[in-house]
Protein backbone atom coordinates (compact mmCIF):
# COMPACT_ATOMS: atom_id res chain seq x y z
CA UNK A 1 0.00 0.00 0.00
CA UNK A 2 2.14 2.94 -1.49
CA UNK A 3 2.22 6.09 0.47
CA UNK A 4 2.92 7.93 -2.62
CA UNK A 5 0.81 7.94 -6.42
CA UNK A 6 2.68 6.50 -8.95
CA UNK A 7 5.32 4.98 -6.21
CA UNK A 8 7.83 2.77 -8.23
CA UNK A 9 9.70 1.32 -5.94
CA UNK A 10 9.04 0.58 -2.01
CA UNK A 11 12.15 -0.08 -0.69
CA UNK A 12 13.32 3.72 -1.75
CA UNK A 13 9.79 5.36 -0.95
CA UNK A 14 7.51 4.99 2.54
CA UNK A 15 4.97 2.65 1.74
CA UNK A 16 1.87 2.81 4.34
CA UNK A 17 2.04 -1.21 4.54
CA UNK A 18 4.44 -3.26 2.75
CA UNK A 19 4.23 -6.72 4.19
CA UNK A 20 5.93 -9.98 3.22
CA UNK A 21 3.98 -13.33 4.13
CA UNK A 22 5.45 -13.65 7.11
CA UNK A 23 4.42 -9.86 8.39
CA UNK A 24 1.22 -10.95 6.97
CA UNK A 25 1.05 -14.11 9.18
CA UNK A 26 1.68 -12.08 12.17
CA UNK A 27 -0.62 -9.60 12.21
CA UNK A 28 -3.49 -11.96 11.60
CA UNK A 29 -1.64 -13.76 14.88
CA UNK A 30 -1.78 -10.48 16.96
CA UNK A 31 -5.50 -9.74 15.31
CA UNK A 32 -6.72 -13.84 17.04
CA UNK A 33 -4.74 -13.64 20.21
CA UNK A 34 -7.06 -13.55 23.29
CA UNK A 35 -5.54 -10.61 24.50
CA UNK A 36 -5.61 -8.46 21.85
CA UNK A 37 -7.73 -5.72 24.01
CA UNK A 38 -6.97 -2.76 21.52
CA UNK A 39 -8.63 -4.74 19.02
CA UNK A 40 -11.83 -5.10 20.65
CA UNK A 41 -14.69 -5.16 19.54
CA UNK A 42 -13.46 -6.51 16.33
CA UNK A 43 -14.04 -3.27 13.74
CA UNK A 44 -16.63 -4.81 11.02
CA UNK A 45 -15.30 -4.50 7.24
CA UNK A 46 -17.29 -4.38 3.91
CA UNK A 47 -15.47 -4.74 0.70
CA UNK A 48 -16.78 -3.66 -3.06
CA UNK A 49 -15.03 -4.70 -5.65
CA UNK A 50 -15.28 -3.28 -9.47
CA UNK A 51 -14.20 -2.99 -12.96
CA UNK A 52 -12.15 -5.76 -13.17
CA UNK A 53 -10.02 -6.11 -16.37
CA UNK A 54 -7.30 -7.64 -17.59
CA UNK A 55 -4.03 -5.57 -17.85
CA UNK A 56 -2.20 -8.35 -19.54
CA UNK A 57 0.03 -11.33 -19.02
CA UNK A 58 4.15 -11.65 -17.89
CA UNK A 59 6.20 -14.15 -16.67
CA UNK A 60 3.70 -16.65 -16.46
CA UNK A 61 1.38 -14.78 -14.27
CA UNK A 62 -2.37 -12.66 -14.94
CA UNK A 63 -2.46 -9.33 -14.25
CA UNK A 64 -5.55 -7.95 -13.35
CA UNK A 65 -6.83 -4.42 -12.08
CA UNK A 66 -10.07 -3.13 -9.91
CA UNK A 67 -11.40 -0.57 -8.54
CA UNK A 68 -12.15 -0.83 -4.26
CA UNK A 69 -14.73 0.56 -2.27
CA UNK A 70 -13.77 -0.54 1.55
CA UNK A 71 -15.59 -0.13 4.49
CA UNK A 72 -14.62 -0.04 8.13
CA UNK A 73 -16.63 0.32 10.98
CA UNK A 74 -14.77 0.35 14.38
CA UNK A 75 -16.73 1.21 17.89
CA UNK A 76 -16.24 5.24 17.21
CA UNK A 77 -16.57 6.22 13.92
CA UNK A 78 -17.35 4.86 10.04
CA UNK A 79 -14.53 5.19 7.49
CA UNK A 80 -14.33 4.84 3.79
CA UNK A 81 -11.58 3.90 1.51
CA UNK A 82 -11.43 4.17 -2.38
CA UNK A 83 -8.66 2.34 -4.15
CA UNK A 84 -7.17 1.25 -7.57
CA UNK A 85 -5.46 -2.28 -6.87
CA UNK A 86 -3.37 -5.03 -8.80
CA UNK A 87 -3.27 -8.19 -8.69
CA UNK A 88 -0.61 -10.22 -10.42
CA UNK A 89 -2.04 -14.12 -10.25
CA UNK A 90 0.03 -17.44 -10.94
CA UNK A 91 -2.12 -20.51 -12.37
CA UNK A 92 -2.56 -23.50 -9.93
CA UNK A 93 -3.77 -25.97 -11.46
CA UNK A 94 -7.62 -24.65 -12.34
CA UNK A 95 -7.59 -22.31 -10.33
CA UNK A 96 -5.29 -18.63 -9.31
CA UNK A 97 -3.13 -18.10 -5.96
CA UNK A 98 -2.54 -14.45 -5.43
CA UNK A 99 1.16 -13.83 -6.29
CA UNK A 100 1.56 -9.90 -5.49
CA UNK A 101 -1.37 -7.30 -4.48
CA UNK A 102 -1.02 -3.64 -4.70
CA UNK A 103 -3.57 -0.89 -3.23
CA UNK A 104 -3.09 2.50 -4.01
CA UNK A 105 -5.49 4.77 -1.75
CA UNK A 106 -7.10 7.37 -3.59
CA UNK A 107 -6.12 9.39 -0.36
CA UNK A 108 -3.27 7.83 0.62
CA UNK A 109 -1.37 11.24 1.41
CA UNK A 110 -4.43 12.17 3.76
CA UNK A 111 -5.24 11.73 7.22
CA UNK A 112 -5.88 7.52 7.35
CA UNK A 113 -6.07 7.49 11.23
CA UNK A 114 -4.22 4.06 12.16
CA UNK A 115 -5.43 1.95 9.25
CA UNK A 116 -5.35 -1.08 10.80
CA UNK A 117 -7.35 -3.20 8.59
CA UNK A 118 -6.06 -4.37 5.32
CA UNK A 119 -8.07 -3.96 2.42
Amino acid sequence: MPLEQGQKDPYETSSIIHDDRTLLELRVKQLRHPRAHARQPLARTVHQVGNVVELGRANGELRVGSTLHGGRIPPREQRLYGALVEHRLRQDGATFRIAHKRVDLVNSEGELDGLAVLL
